[in-house]
């Protein structure tokens, strides 16, 4: 605790040495500065997934309720779309989290995006999928959703 107190209060000790460097710099360079923090924050800024044509059905309406299994089919190809986009597969599967923060007291089945590689929870596809999930309060198609990375809070087998 306290060499995290100690780093902390270090960067607050330098950061105004290092600001008063960055304005000292000449207009120009100041401002390819400016522009190399504003495109690195706009790289990680988080993009809805499921807004491409191949996605569409999963903010469609129906007017009888589908059933997991026809859900899990109707979401095939937009996942494999996203697969594609991305270059890192995702599969949906059915089934009950059996571990991790999904963890549910009752077994409820839910569809289940599973990553095929084990990625960092910063990574472009995690970070997009589950902004995508967040917006729609984590269902798709009526049924709950969650994203599953390989050594993240995974099932089971």
């Amino acid at each position: 605790m306290k060499k995290m107190f100690a780093l902390v209060s270090s960067l607050f000790i330098f950061a105004p040495q290092v600001f008063a460097q960055v304005s000292a710099l000449p207009g120009e360079a100041a401002s390819e500065f400016a522009i190399g923090v504003e495109r690195g924050i706009y790289f990680m800024k988080p993009v809805d997934p499921f807004q491409i044509p191949q996605c569409q059905i999963v903010d469609a309406r129906f007017f009888a309720p589908l059933s997991l299994a026809k859900a899990q089919k109707t979401m095939t190809p937009c996942l494999a779309a996203i697969s594609s986009k991305y270059g890192v597969s995702v599969k949906v599967q059915v089934g009950i989290p059996h571990s991790g923060p999904y963890k549910m007291d009752a077994q409820v089945e839910i569809l289940m995006l599973n990553v095929a590689n084990p990625l960092p929870i910063t990574h472009p596809l995690v970070r997009d999928l589950n902004y995508g999930l967040s917006r729609r309060q984590g269902k798709i198609l009526g049924f709950p959703a969650r994203v599953l990375v390989p050594g993240r809070f995974e099932q089971k087998a």
